[in-house]
């Protein structure tokens, strides 16, 4: 092997390790956005398995009924609730022990809260 082929295969040689030092860098941040999404995702999957579990019909039968039923200036909180037939929900008071919806005392079968107030911008 001459001399001059040497030189030229050692610097081929130092360009193919610059090349796999830059791959290898790029495969450490892939991996980092990858560690990251799953973050992400995950937060995500828990924050959609809360508000389903915030806006999933309770089933009076099962016991599920409103632990808190009056709000911080002791107003009774509305839920939207149905009754047997399921036809039509619509909103009731729940008083810790029996359901109201104006003047009659409806038979619920199902509640859930309602879902939060749309935000009014001005």
């Amino acid at each position: 092997m001459s001399k001059e082929f040497k030189i030229n295969l050692l610097e081929e040689m130092d360009l193919l390790y610059a090349k796999i030092h830059r791959l290898e860098d790029v495969c450490e941040q892939a991996n980092i956005m990858l560690n990251q999404q799953d973050e992400i995702e995950e937060g995500l999957n828990k924050r959609i398995a809360e508000f389903e579990e915030k806006q999933r019909w309770r089933v009076v039968a099962d016991g599920e009924l409103p632990e808190v039923y009056r709000d911080e200036d002791g107003e009774f909180i509305p839920f939207l609730v149905c009754e047997g037939d399921g036809d039509r929900p619509f909103i009731a008071m729940y008083g810790g022990k029996n359901w109201h919806a104006g003047i009659f005392v409806p038979d619920i079968t199902h509640w859930m809260p309602l879902p939060e107030l749309p935000e009014v911008q001005e």
